[in-house]
């Protein structure tokens, strides 16, 4: 698989990132279980998108903190894609980049 989650173009594609809502930092690397996950939801693979919609770097964003903040032990309070993203600025999305 060559799926990396970075978050700007300097740092190390091996470093585990995080995204931190209301304090709290939640991990951000690719799993199995994000696969699987994103496949769940929108039927499709991740290696599928080729040049991702909003709605499709959400989806991913949020499998991926959802599925390694499982991997982590860590609570993970979003329902849906929806409510996560509502908490995320431009900003922090922006800075995420998935290679």
């Amino acid at each position: 698989f060559n799926y990396r989650l970075i978050m700007d173009k300097k740092q190390s594609t091996t470093t585990q990132t995080t995204i931190t809502i209301k304090g709290v930092s939640y991990p951000c690397y690719v799993t199995m279980g994000a696969l699987l996950l994103y496949k769940r939801i929108t039927g499709r693979e991740m290696n599928e998108v080729t040049t991702p919609s909003l709605e499709d770097t959400m989806q991913i964003i949020y499998c991926v903190a959802k599925a390694a903040s499982m991997a982590e032990g860590i609570e993970f309070p979003f329902l849906d894609v929806v409510e996560f993203a509502s908490h995320l600025t431009p900003d922090q999305v922006s800075a995420i980049r998935i290679a």
